[in-house]
């Protein structure tokens, strides 16, 4: 057990550290948009296919979709932290089964914080899909519209954390 939870605990830590360079990347990219939009290095009106209601981007019709553009960005990064936070629960209960205490209190209450933020990023998920249709409807590149996509996989993650937890919890209780 404590080899298998070593090598999990070092992917978590692999994906922390690639979730620290996105939420960076992508919190530069909306601060670029929100302060200076004129500092954008393509010419939009030059991408070819690239239209809003069938006609060419240009920066006056960016800066119409400058707003919900900067919500759905600024939620990316809400969930971002989010999984940040998730990834370093999970390491927490992770270290726990290292230390071969798996039943600790600290594993419990790790797997149930990394169950909520689940639970909390999927619904966010959930609710910015909803706001792409309607606020980004026009905004189309040829056929393609512009869409997030929403599984409902987190629901399995959820129980399966939770399930984890009370799992440590019945196992405390045994001890």
């Amino acid at each position: 057990m404590k080899g298998y939870a070593n090598v999990l605990n070092v992917l978590v830590r692999i994906c922390f550290w690639l979730v620290v360079i996105g939420i960076a990347v992508l919190g530069l990219g909306t601060a670029l948009l929100l302060i200076s939009p004129g500092l954008l290095p393509v010419d939009l009106s030059t991408v070819p296919g690239l239209t809003v209601g069938g006609n060419p981007v240009n920066m006056e019709l960016f800066s119409s979709f400058r707003t919900p553009m900067m919500i759905l960005m600024g939620a990316v990064v809400v969930q971002l932290v989010l999984l940040l936070v998730m990834l370093s629960k999970i390491s927490a209960a992770l270290q726990e089964v290292i230390a071969e205490t798996p039943f600790s209190e600290k594993c419990g209450k790790s797997l149930n914080t990394a169950a909520t933020l689940t639970l909390i990023s999927g619904i966010l998920s959930i609710v910015m899909n909803f706001y792409a249709v309607f606020a980004l409807s026009d905004l189309s590149n040829g056929n393609v519209s512009v869409q997030v996509r929403t599984s409902l996989s987190f629901i399995i993650a959820f129980v399966f954390l939770k399930m984890l937890a009370g799992i440590a919890a019945f196992g405390r209780g045994e001890q």
